[in-house]
């Protein structure tokens, strides 16, 4: 990870634009993806193969937390920069001014990178992706990545679905707002038809089975059994949950997971977990 601000000139040319809010466990996060992704760029079935990255969530494309002076490079830019490089990107943002930011970001510090934006829910933008996501760039195989890092309930299981017929391979980023209005109870009375939408199935099944009784517990569950899903769409799964660097955090917890219809998941795992620091559990 950098934590260099781009150029202070080529920043008074964006000062129009948004920059993320964050808190400092952001910069582990980041730490982790970087470590999931040099792991997969080892992976010895993708060496003779085109790799495209997809980005859903992928914010303006600079980020502060209230102590800087400067803004920071967001991850996708972080991503940019990375000795680990891609042959094409695909960055997904559903807030509008967000993906006009990280487009004229990208184009003042990146500005040979292939890269697309797509602007819009994801959920209603996922069918204008596989004209983006090709078999064969330039004639060679595409092993495509996609890194999902979007907050709560925001992506449909449905769009899960299209992904996974495309053999795109998954980063997850599972984290969940809880705030004393947004707690597992919410959720549950009042977000039903949200977290369908998510399982792809009703949740009612799972959350009657007696394992919820704080929001940590609700947190543990939708992410196995989220998981599972993607269990059942072919995928192999291997996982870490990490502690959030906040006091007082409702659920301490977010969980990063690694989904692949490869078949070398196996041989991945210890490098995976070697390469992912501040690991607490891991997921089977």
């Amino acid at each position: 990870m950098s934590n260099k601000h781009p150029d202070k000139q080529n920043l008074l040319k964006t000062d129009n634009f948004p920059v993320l809010p964050i808190e400092n466990w952001y910069f582990d996060k980041l730490k982790i993806i970087q470590s999931y992704i040099k792991a997969y760029h080892n992976r010895f079935d993708l060496r003779n193969k085109t790799k495209m990255l997809v980005y859903i969530g992928a914010g303006p494309g600079l980020v502060a937390t209230p102590a800087d002076e400067y803004p920071l490079q967001g991850t996708p830019l972080d991503i940019l920069a990375s000795a680990g490089k891609f042959q094409r990107y695909l960055f997904c943002e559903k807030d509008p001014a967000y993906a006009q930011a990280l487009k004229v970001r990208i184009g003042q510090h990146f500005p040979q990178a292939h890269t697309v934006i797509v602007a819009g829910d994801i959920n209603q933008t996922i069918e204008k992706l596989p004209p983006y996501l090709p078999d064969k760039i330039g004639g060679s195989p595409t092993a495509i990545l996609c890194i999902v890092d979007v907050q709560s309930f925001d992506i449909d299981f449905a769009t899960m679905e299209v992904l996974a017929a495309m053999d795109v391979d998954l980063l997850l980023v599972n984290s969940y707002v809880h705030t004393d209005y947004y707690t597992y109870k919410f959720y549950l009375e009042e977000e039903r038809e949200t977290l369908n939408g998510y399982f792809g199935t009703s949740w009612a099944r799972l959350a009657e089975s007696g394992d919820v009784h704080s929001d940590t517990s609700f947190f543990l569950l939708v992410v196995k059994a989220y998981l599972e899903q993607l269990r059942h769409l072919g995928y192999n799964v291997t996982g870490t949950l990490h502690k959030y660097n906040l006091p007082a955090t409702p659920v301490p917890y977010y969980q990063i997971a690694y989904c692949t219809k490869s078949k070398v998941l196996k041989s991945l795992k210890e490098k995976m977990v070697a390469e992912a620091s501040k690991q607490i559990k891991l997921f089977d």
